[in-house]
């Protein structure tokens, strides 16, 4: 402890300066989970794509897919899911995944445009890049944000 010099300001006040120390122990050890590296799960990369396709995916490619379709996922469950670094949890991270392994093997090309023509009336079936299937939109729609 100490006692200050100086006045404050137009006053007659003398100030205290008290420092402290605490010095902090664990009581109880399994009570503390250490967080590691692996305990994080981080957003796919391109070479877990190319694992789950069964086939190599270039990182250019790859990584350009995966970051459209979990800005798709991220965006439609307005971000619920994700955690403050913008990692998606185990089950939107599977749902990525699927997505975008989906979107790798129909990716557009022009053979993929089918034209049919009755009569005066013409057709043009172009199969849609990216949807969601029915099973990924279960697991989205637990962390979308619905009115009641």
């Amino acid at each position: 402890m100490k006692i200050l010099d100086q006045t404050w300001g137009d006053y007659d006040s003398v100030g205290i300066r008290v420092v402290t120390r605490y010095d902090t122990a664990l009581l109880q050890a399994k009570a503390v989970t250490l967080l590691t590296e692996a305990w994080f799960m981080a957003a796919p990369t391109h070479t877990e794509l190319g694992a789950f396709l069964g086939r190599a995916v270039t990182e250019e490619q790859g990584q350009a897919v995966l970051e459209v379709v979990t800005a798709l996922a991220k965006a439609y469950v307005r971000s619920v899911g994700f955690d403050q670094w913008g990692e998606p949890n185990d089950e939107i991270r599977a749902v990525i995944l699927s997505a975008a392994s989906r979107l790798v093997v129909n990716s557009p090309n022009p053979q993929a445009v089918t034209y049919e023509v009755h009569g005066p009336d013409a057709y043009r079936h172009e199969g849609s890049p990216i949807a969601f299937t029915t099973a990924e939109l279960a697991v989205l729609n637990r962390f979308r944000v619905r009115a009641l």
